[in-house]
């Protein structure tokens, strides 16, 4: 097992995969520009899985891509964030808040760039 506590990341490496599974792709090309439209799977409040799809809005100054408020919940964190594609253009890892008025901010996902770096380290 390796992890990046500062990201939230664990990877585990299981014994022998699922026959028939495939890894998704991790997108190879720049983050996606602002407008891009995208997908997140996730369980918010441990419902079952979703689909809801989303806005980036903008990748901030620490390589996070954002995506619109609203979108991402509690328990969708460690799901994926595909384009339009399929291709996994991040992680989902948080809620951003306003500190002034408590209001949800943006979601935040890892990057697929920082993915990449990650698995293979």
């Amino acid at each position: 097992m390796r992890k990046d506590s500062a990201r939230d990341l664990a990877l585990l490496r299981t014994a022998s995969p699922k026959p028939g599974t495939e890894p998704l792709k991790i997108q190879s090309a720049p983050p996606p520009p602002p407008g891009s439209r995208a997908c997140l799977i996730g369980s918010p409040f441990g419902a079952p899985l979703r689909v809801m799809e989303t806005t980036v809005l903008k990748v901030n100054s620490k390589g996070e891509v954002e995506i619109q408020p609203g979108a991402l919940k509690p328990g969708d964190s460690g799901g994926p964030l595909l384009d339009q594609d399929g291709e996994l253009i991040g992680l989902n890892r948080a809620v951003m808040k306003s500190r002034q008025s408590r209001k949800e901010g943006p979601g935040i996902a890892v990057n697929a760039a920082d993915l990449k770096t990650f698995i293979n380290k």
